[in-house]
């Protein structure tokens, strides 16, 4: 698991380069939590919807998907 960065180890440019250059110039990382831009029930709410859809369609037409 990463927890700190060595700058040193990168070729690092651009603005705010030079005070990434030193000796031991380390930046410690925090908690990181990978996050869904949609929430876990957006997603469950969108799935029951397209199974009731599904059901209302299947029940609407199962009437012309009998067997003979």
């Amino acid at each position: 698991m990463l927890s700190e960065v060595n700058w040193n180890d990168y070729d690092v440019s651009g603005k705010g380069a030079e005070s990434l250059k030193g000796e031991h110039v380390v930046s410690k990382l925090g908690r990181v939590v990978e996050e869904s831009v949609v929430s876990y029930q957006t997603m469950g709410l969108t799935a029951l919807s397209l199974v009731a859809v599904g059901a209302a369609v299947a029940l609407r037409n199962g009437a012309s998907l009998r067997l003979r």
